[in-house]
């Protein structure tokens, strides 16, 4: 829908984003057309918002749809109905991302309660591992915190902003990593901040097959941006492998 009256020309996206293609990214599309719902509700409220929908998305939808079986939304709707469970302790990779934006680090559990990812140690609230055990380490982009550099855990580069209309979506470029961040605090593209993760908000989950298929990366990452494109063949995947070991 958002496609079909030109919403991606009239976003305003920061550059790295611009660069990576944004006015063409479903999910920000998608995030869009629902903003632009919500305005319209505000404004000139429900009626004006159902004329909306009606008029643009519920003529799209044909007749049949409901009769399909749609795997894809009966999983979403058994997450609905146990998202607390699956929200905060995914069973793996797959699920953490499945289930929404996530910051998915490679880690190795020191002992209770203490895991190290992205060179650092860190307490977090999880027991029963091996000493030394890889794991997964999930960290949602609204549990980060922005700091000063010199205050934080980690600190790195911000490679784009767009602001979502209740919040700033920051990526943040460590050690070649891509964290999301999602915050209500403004900060330009180019600045270098530091991060704070409370122990509490650091998830860590056992390696499964979906573990580390492409290295580190968040569902931001230009990685998954690649893998994740609708248009993509298959049999290019090699390349991303090619690619990383040329550089």
């Amino acid at each position: 829908v958002a496609n079909g009256i030109g919403l991606g020309e009239h976003l305003l996206l920061g550059h790295g984003e611009e660069r990576l293609g944004g006015r063409n990214r479903d999910s920000i599309l998608a995030d869009a057309m629902e903003s632009v719902i919500a305005a319209c509700f505000l404004d000139g409220g429900l009626e004006a918002a159902h004329a909306l929908v009606e008029k643009f998305i519920l003529v799209r939808v044909p007749v049949t749809r409901l009769q399909n079986v749609d795997y894809k939304t009966q999983l979403q709707e058994l997450v609905q109905r146990k998202k607390d469970q699956v929200y905060n302790e995914p069973a793996n990779a797959f699920v953490a991302d499945f289930i929404g934006e996530s910051n998915i680090l490679d880690g190795i559990m020191l002992s209770d309660c203490r895991v190290r990812f992205s060179g650092h140690d860190f307490d977090c609230v999880d027991k029963g591992f091996d000493r030394n055990e890889p794991v997964d380490v999930v960290i949602r982009p609204e549990d980060v915190d922005i700091c000063e550099p010199e205050d934080g855990m980690l600190t790195g580069v911000i490679t784009s902003v767009t602001f979502k209309g209740l919040h700033y979506e920051i990526i943040v470029d460590i050690n070649d990593f891509k964290w999301m961040i999602q915050t209500t605090d403004f900060s330009p593209e180019g600045a270098t901040i530091g991060i704070l993760i409370k122990p509490d908000e650091i998830h860590i989950m056992k390696k499964s097959k979906y573990s580390g298929e492409f290295g580190d990366y968040s569902s931001f990452s230009d990685e998954m941006d690649y893998i994740s494109n609708a248009e993509l063949d298959i049999t290019d995947l090699d390349d991303i492998t090619e690619v990383e070991e040329d550089e």
